[in-house]
Parts: structure tokens; C-alpha cells; sequence
């Protein structure tokens, strides 16, 4: 019996979908990082967050934010690597505003 995990990600390739999920699979588990380490609402600080050519660009609410999570960049790297070893993830870009 084969197991979803290997099926799906043929089937959205097919179809053209394999980058839209690699993109929500690197954004969910930021979002879990996010939750994990701050005690801050994700909804208020994150205004955008899009994962595009193996680069997670994330904007929020405050250079004051930006800077927090530009420190724990290594570490946040560190969780999508250990957790997402199928996705390549180079880089992290974070802007305020």
C-alpha cells in the first residue's frame, strides 16, 4: 500500500501545483516556528510572507520585529531544514513595513 506522502507530491506536480504546496509546507512551518518562540500574535506582526526561488521573504509590522527575527535566522533555518528536507530553503529576507 503506498502512502499518501509519496503520491501527492507526484499528482500536484502534474498538475502544476508542486511549487504552490513546497511554498505553503515553508510558510506553515514558519508559522509554527513563530508560535514555538514568540509569545506574540503571528497575525499581528506577519503582514506578508511568500517563498519564492528557495528564499523565504517575510514583512512585518516593525523594524523592532524585523530584527528579532533576522537574529534567530540561523535557527529558523535550522527547523525548516530539519523538517522540510525534500524543499531547498537558502535564504531568509525579512523588511518591515
Amino acid at each position: 500500500m503506498k502512502r499518501l506522502s509519496d503520491i501527492l507530491p507526484k499528482v500536484l506536480n502534474k498538475y502544476g501545483l508542486g511549487d504552490s504546496a513546497k511554498s505553503s509546507l515553508v510558510i506553515e512551518h514558519f508559522r509554527r516556528f513563530f508560535q514555538a518562540n514568540w509569545q506574540d500574535n503571528y497575525n499581528q506582526v506577519v503582514l506578508g510572507i511568500v517563498f519564492k526561488k528557495a528564499t523565504l521573504y517575510i514583512r512585518v509590522v516593525s523594524p523592532v520585529w524585523a530584527h528579532q527575527i533576522h537574529m534567530k535566522k540561523q535557527d529558523i533555518l535550522g527547523f525548516l531544514h530539519e523538517n522540510l528536507q525534500d524543499i531547498k530553503i537558502n535564504d531568509i529576507v525579512v523588511k518591515a513595513g
